[in-house]
């Protein structure tokens, strides 16, 4: 297809000539003289981690010399304007997959840190679930032995006044069984005391476990995103 192009040159009066051309042809159609430059083009984006193909058009100079009746056309690197465009051109070309390659590597980093936060959370409801679990289950057994003590002292203090002979020995029965089940009580009321301290404990423990997984978690997931 046609070209805008930059002519600049001479004819001589025997007919020779030598013009230099500044235009853009596709790379498809450049000799075997482009291959230096097509290699650097592609050695420079490599080089920064980039893989990109080069673009079908591409600003060249085209030297033309010979006779006006059989001219000779050949590209010619390094020289005018389409020098200075091939390598703006290269360097907004590096300069634009970097920045693809850079946006790519902050959404995985991101995804990265997300995951890290969202495995830590779960870590932390798990052990924060056992820590409540057992805590309860400490409660429970204390509750449970508080009442066997109640039932024992109750049956003893029964047992004392089915024993009393006469009415003396029944008042004194009846103010032992008062006493045996004031202890027992007393008794459970420490047993379910110590249980929920106990418990406490567990738990404390564990929001401290689970705090410390956390914020190691969140200091994993900075560095992820602020390596980039």
């Amino acid at each position: 297809g046609s070209q805008k192009a930059k002519v600049s040159g001479y004819t001589t009066l025997n007919e020779e000539i030598n013009y230099l051309i500044d235009t853009k042809i596709k790379t498809s159609e450049m000799g075997a003289g482009a291959d230096a430059l097509l290699n650097e083009i592609s050695g420079l984006l490599a080089s920064n981690g980039v893989k990109a193909d080069i673009p079908e058009t591409i600003p060249v100079v085209i030297s033309v010399t010979g006779k006006i009746a059989n001219p000779t056309f050949k590209p010619v690197f390094g020289k005018g304007e389409a020098s200075k465009a091939v390598k703006q051109q290269v360097k907004e070309i590096v300069e634009e997959k970097i920045e693809e390659v850079k946006e790519d590597l902050k959404k995985e980093a991101q995804a990265e840190a997300d995951k890290i936060m969202a495995d830590a959370k779960k870590q932390q409801a798990e052990i924060m679930a056992e820590a409540r679990k057992q805590a309860a289950a400490l409660n429970q057994e204390a509750k449970k032995l508080g009442n066997q003590l109640r039932v024992e002292a109750d049956k003893q203090a029964k047992d004392l006044v089915k024993q009393a002979t006469n009415p003396l020995t029944r008042i004194a029965a009846q103010k032992a069984g008062d006493e045996l089940r004031k202890q027992a009580n007393q008794k459970a009321k420490d047993l379910e005391a110590e249980s929920d301290k106990q418990g406490k404990k567990v738990v404390a423990t564990a929001q401290s476990k689970s705090d410390k997984i956390m914020s190691d978690a969140k200091k994993k997931a900075d560095a992820k995103i602020q390596g980039i």
